[in-house]
Order: structure tokens, then C-alpha cells, then sequence
């Protein structure tokens, strides 16, 4: 159990000192920090991602495995006392329990490159020009023409050690970033980058602080390499290309620059000087160096003269009075180890590309809820089709750099006995070929992939044909209602031609009116005897006549008005529907020689010949004395019958759907124009 000391520091970590409530971890985006937030609304920046900067001197350091000629590496052994007058931020109390002698770094991480990288990578340094090197960031001058850059502090000088055009190229790299006021860094490491991706940056560590190389502490070297894995990325940046730098950047999400490198720490010597299973004693010794190793694995003496590796997570630490010994065999194990763990990044960044996709999945199921849905779905999958591209460009380099890949190979009668130890223990041959098996296993999860991208781009196609399908069936519905204005219109075009008739035989009679005066027709002897005498001069019976007239031909414009009302206005039945049944191609031939055929329509595509024939049926009882208008559409090449369209004017014999189908189908029947059961069809 805790007691009350401790339990008072965890209670005042997760509960509010004002409140006294609880507090909820979250991310904050916009400043890369967690904050420490109440239900209340107090908000608290947690300072867990704040890194602890320390004074130091280091030299920069390559292995000679990895160096081929060129000048020697720069000392600066003699400014180690200047990390002394330096100050450090370190808030914690440290307990130093171990302490190395002679430490020299080397941090390994892979980068996909190639053969023409390579080259435009030594293009870039000027490594084949007479001078070399120079300041380099990644900073883009949009300006070109201008006569100034400007650019803030944190440039890197680069000086060229020694290089081959397409295989290699090592330099030392000084770095020259800004850190807060009375740190003091002297930050100088060599770098070295192959065309197979291995990367390595290496110091040796003259001073942290007030402590020279003989006494230095895990607890600063800590503190140390968490600077370096940070500005050995920015210096990577500076070089690297755009491409790779949009591979890196696709890879970590966006946060490349905190990527995992693995950590090789050499020594001379080690205290205090123990056997290497006495160091991983689940207290103080093992905490301090999961610190710089990460989590610890296994620890094991080389020799009987204090020489022991002790292997992590994220690194090794080697003590031997002569580590160069080792150096090619760390080196290869180093580079094959750099490429797991970027293996291990992959394989996590296949599972969030799987998410997206799951997450486009969902949103194409369910496309109908929000209506901006489709180009959100149309971006998803944009971005998930390069991201699958991308990574299956970084997988090809990853198998390409492990092909013809010289490893190490120590012989059972070695003198050096250590030497054969760590052989067996680092297992480069085991570790070669199973980094070979994973690569082939993600290449089949990039397949899966691409080809669950290509169902989702289908599915995709689909909702878009369905849309289209929407936006014709509401024209077709628009123009149905232009139809029914069109007839209206033409209703009232006849009625406008009546009355003209009516109109215009007005205005004649009244023009006669006006040029003859009266009509002289009552003062015959016949209009006299037949129309004045006995109709006209009878109080109200001629007004009686005119009044009959008028109703009869009121009664007969009525009957003219309905007869062009059901012929323009009656209604149009309009069917359609598919068959997509094989023909007997001579029988359906003879069949459209009996008709009247008004119009044939031929389409030749992918899909074979495709025919449209169209005529005006006589009229029929079987049409119930209608004219309807048909139309096959047929597929003449691979003789099927695709749809039927037929349009017929009701009038008062209202006929249905299921008729006029019917009825066609009675004469596809009788003709023997189809290869299947008619009555099964219908039914």
C-alpha cells in the first residue's frame, strides 16, 4: 500500500488543487501538448512532453567499417570544459547510479533512398565540386530574384568527409540550432547515408555539464540523445528531397520528425563493473537504463574482462575496451534493426489506412444521411489512393535494400571470443531473413488494399449512377408537367380558333350590316308570308327563335370543343419495361417485316449491334381501336430482346398497364419470336 507521502503526490496530480476535481487528459492539436481539464472548465498545460536540455561537447564519430579514405573526423576534445559553464533546466532530483567512461554514440534510423537519390544527394552538397559542403535548410526561398534570404536561426553546416557518387556519402554535420538562454551545446556529429536507406549519425561524448568523457551519467545521456534524435531529423530535413520527405511525412502522419531511430551506446568502461545480469535488477540500475535503451531485453558478458552488451527496445549498450572491434557487426545490426522499426511503423500505418477506408465504408452505406457525403467520400479516397501508392513505394525500397545486402560472417575458430558471442547473439543471418518474410506479408496488405479501394471507387460509381438516375427521373417528371402545360395550351388554342371563326363571321355580317343598311329580305312577298306575318310579329316569338338557335349551336361548339379536348387531352399511357429475353432472330425478323416500320435506330459499341425500331400500330380491337406507337430495342449481335416501349392515347376505352402487355405479349406468342415460355414470363 502507499503511503500518505505518495499518496498525496498521485492525489495532487489527477485532482484539481482548487477544485478538488477530477481531472480529464486530453490532446490539444494546435499546440502539441496535453492539457489537465475539470468538468468545471479549469484547464491546465501539462509540461510530460517538455524536454530537459543539458550543456555538452561532442566530436563527430564514423565507424571505419562505413569510411573508405577522406579526411579525419574534427576533435573537440580540447573545448570539453566548456560545457561546464553551461547550465542545464533539469527539474528532476537525479539519483545517478551508473556511470559510463569514453561514451561514443551512434543512432541508426532508415530513410527510403535509392541509387538516384543518392546522387542528387551528393549533387546537393557539392560533394564532387572543389568546395564542398556549406549551410543548408530546408526553408524554400519564394523569392528567388530578390536580392535577400531571410531565414531564422537554426541552419546546418555541412563538411564532406569522403563519398562515393552512387553507393554512399559521409559528412560531418554541425548544428547551430537555438536553445533557451545558458545552454551551452556544442553539437557536432557525423553522419553517414547509404543508397540502401542506412542512415547513422555518431558522436563521442567529450563533456555533459561538469562531467568529462571519464564520468558521465546515464541521466544526462539521456537527456542528450533525446536532443540528438531531434536535430539529427531537422538536419535530415534540410537534406532530403521532397519526394522522400513526402514519404517520411505520409509514414509518421505528419509528425516525421519525432520518428523512432534506434540507440548503439559504446563505452570503455561501465560502473560500477558488475556481470551484465546484475544490471537488470528491476530497480534503479534497469530504470536508469530503459532511460537510453528503452525497455531492456537481456544482458549478457562477452568476456571475463568487463565486456558486456546489454540489449533494449530502442537500443544497446556495449561495454568494451576496444569496441571497435564490434563495430561492423553493430553497425549491420544496427541498420537491419533501423529497418524494423520502420517496418513496425508501417505495419501501424496500414492499420490507420485500413481505419479510413472502414470509415469511407461507412460513409458510402449510409450516403442518403448527409447529402455533402460524396465528395467528402471523392477526398477520402483520393487521399487513401495516394497514401496506398506511397506505401507500397516505400515497401519496394525496404526489399530492394535488403537484396544484395553484405552481412557479416564470424568464424567458429575467431580469436576473439566476444566477438563470436555477440555473432550468435545478434543473429544478423535470422534477423535478415525475417525482415524479408514480414515485407512479403504487408505486400499482400497493400494488395488487400488497393483492391478494397477499388470496391470503394465501384461503390462510389454506383451512388453517382443513382443520382444521375434521380436527377432523369425528376426531368422526366419535369417534362411530364410541360407535357400537360403543352395540352393545355393546346385546349386553349382551340377555343381561341373557335372564336376567331365566330369573331370574324361577326364582323362580315356587320360589315354587310353597315354597307347595305337593313336587310330587304322581310319586305318580299315570301318573308312577309312565312316570316314576318307569322313569326316575327307575334310578341316574343322571334325572341323565343333566337334564343333556340342560340342554344343549338352553343350545344354544337360544346360537342366540337370535347371532341379536340379527348383528342389533344384524353391522356397518355406510357409503358416501359425490360425483357432482356433471347430472340429467335428469323421469326422476329418476319415479324417486324408485317409492321409499318417508321424509324430504326442502330448503335454499334462494346456491347455488340443494338437496334431500335419503331412504327404506329393500326387500329384494333386488341388495342381497343387505339393507335398505339411501339418500340423494340434489340441486341441484333447476341440476339436478345432488351426493352419494349409503347405510348398509346387512352381516350374514353381506358386501357392499363397490364393490358397493353398483355397484348404484345400475345403477339410475340403468336409470332414465336422469343426462345422462352411466354405465360412463365408474364406470370
Amino acid at each position: 500500500t502507499l503511503n500518505d507521502e505518495y499518496r498525496d503526490k498521485v492525489h495532487s496530480l489527477i485532482y484539481s488543487t482548487t477544485t478538488n476535481e477530477k481531472f480529464n487528459v486530453k490532446w490539444n492539436e494546435e499546440k502539441s501538448v496535453f492539457t489537465l481539464q475539470t468538468d468545471s472548465g479549469e484547464v491546465v498545460e501539462s509540461s510530460i512532453t517538455d524536454t530537459e536540455d543539458v550543456s555538452y561537447v561532442s566530436s563527430p564519430f564514423l565507424p571505419t567499417c562505413v569510411r573508405k579514405g577522406g579526411r579525419a573526423t574534427t576533435s573537440n576534445a580540447h573545448l570539453a570544459s566548456e560545457a561546464a559553464k553551461g547550465s542545464t533546466n533539469i527539474r528532476d532530483e537525479l539519483n545517478e547510479v551508473i556511470k559510463l567512461s569514453n561514451v561514443t554514440l551512434m543512432i541508426g534510423e532508415w530513410v527510403p533512398f535509392g541509387v538516384n537519390q543518392i546522387v542528387a544527394l551528393n549533387d546537393k552538397l557539392g560533394s564532387t565540386e572543389r568546395v564542398q559542403g556549406g549551410l543548408f535548410t530546408a526553408l524554400v526561398d519564394h523569392e528567388p530574384d530578390s536580392t535577400k534570404f531571410e531565414a531564422e536561426p537554426g541552419m546546418t553546416s555541412v563538411n564532406i568527409l569522403d563519398f562515393e557518387l552512387t553507393t554512399y556519402l559521409n559528412f560531418e554535420a554541425e548544428v547551430s540550432y537555438p536553445e533557451e538562454e545558458g545552454i551551452l551545446q556544442i553539437e557536432h556529429f557525423g553522419v553517414h547515408i547509404s543508397e540502401d536507406g542506412t542512415v547513422l549519425y555518431g558522436l563521442k561524448v567529450e563533456s555533459i555539464l561538469d562531467r568529462l568523457s571519464e564520468h558521465i551519467s546515464l541521466d544526462h545521456l539521456s537527456r542528450l540523445l533525446v536532443d540528438i534524435h531531434q536535430d539529427s531529423s531537422c538536419i535530415m530535413d534540410s537534406i532530403l528531397s521532397h519526394y522522400q520527405r513526402n514519404l517520411l511525412t505520409m509514414m509518421f502522419l505528419g509528425d516525421s520528425l519525432n520518428r523512432d531511430k534506434f540507440n548503439v551506446i559504446m563505452a570503455q568502461a561501465i560502473s560500477p563493473l558488475e556481470t551484465a545480469d546484475k544490471f537488470l535488477d528491476k530497480e534503479e540500475k534497469e530504470n536508469e537504463l530503459k532511460q537510453v535503451i528503452g525497455d531492456t531485453q537481456s544482458a549478457h558478458d562477452l568476456s571475463d574482462h568487463g565486456e558486456l552488451i546489454i540489449m533494449g527496445r530502442h537500443g544497446l549498450l556495449l561495454v568494451s575496451a576496444n569496441p571497435q572491434n564490434y563495430t561492423q557487426l553493430i553497425v549491420t545490426y544496427q541498420s537491419l534493426i533501423s529497418r524494423s522499426i520502420f517496418l513496425t511503423n508501417f505495419f501501424l500505418r496500414m492499420f490507420a489506412l485500413n481505419e479510413v477506408l472502414k470509415e469511407t465504408s461507412n460513409l458510402i452505406q449510409n450516403y442518403e444521411k448527409n447529402p455533402n457525403s460524396i465528395p467528402q467520400i471523392r477526398s477520402m479516397l483520393s487521399t487513401s489512393s495516394k497514401n496506398a501508392v506511397q506505401l507500397k513505394e516505400v515497401l519496394s525500397y525496404l526489399s530492394e535494400s535488403l537484396e544484395d545486402m553484405n552481412l557479416p560472417i564470424v568464424d567458429e575458430n575467431e580469436k576473439n571470443e566476444g566477438l563470436i558471442k555477440l555473432y550468435k547473439l545478434l543473429a544478423v543471418q535470422d534477423l535478415h531473413r525475417s525482415l524479408k518474410r514480414r515485407i512479403k506479408d504487408l505486400e499482400k496488405n497493400i494488395e488487400a488494399c488497393q483492391h478494397e479501394l477499388d470496391g470503394l471507387r465501384d461503390s462510389t460509381d454506383v451512388i453517382s449512377e443513382t443520382q444521375m438516375f434521380r436527377v432523369q427521373e425528376a426531368l422526366q417528371a419535369n417534362t411530364k408537367n410541360l407535357e400537360d402545360v403543352f395540352r393545355s395550351g393546346e385546349r386553349t388554342s382551340n377555343s381561341l380558333e373557335i372564336m376567331q371563326v365566330i369573331l370574324s363571321g361577326t364582323l362580315a355580317f356587320e360589315l354587310l350590316d353597315r354597307l347595305t343598311g337593313e336587310w330587304s329580305v322581310t319586305d318580299t312577298d315570301w318573308a312577309q308570308q312565312w316570316l314576318v306575318q307569322p313569326l316575327m310579329h307575334k310578341p316574343g316569338l322571334w325572341f323565343l327563335i333566337n334564343i333556340i338557335l342560340w342554344g343549338v349551336l352553343c350545344y354544337f361548339l360544346s360537342i366540337l370543343m370535347n371532341h379536340l379536348t379527348e383528342k389533344s387531352s384524353s391522356g397518355v399511357l406510357t409503358l416501359r419495361f425490360k425483357v432482356n429475353l433471347p430472340l429467335n432472330i428469323d421469326n422476329f425478323q418476319q415479324y417486324l417485316n408485317g409492321k409499318p416500320i417508321a424509324e430504326e435506330e442502330v448503335e454499334m459499341g462494346h456491347m455488340g449491334v443494338i437496334k431500335k425500331v419503331s412504327w404506329t400500330e393500326n387500329p384494333a380491337l386488341k388495342w381497343l381501336g387505339t393507335s398505339p406507337k411501339i418500340e423494340l430495342r434489340f441486341n441484333y449481335e447476341h440476339r436478345f430482346l432488351l426493352d419494349v416501349f409503347i405510348q398509346v392515347t387512352r381516350g374514353k376505352k381506358l386501357l392499363s398497364e397490364s393490358t397493353l402487355k398483355n397484348v404484345i405479349y400475345e403477339e410475340f406468342d403468336q409470332a414465336n419470336i422469343l426462345l422462352v415460355d411466354i405465360k412463365k414470363t408474364i406470370n
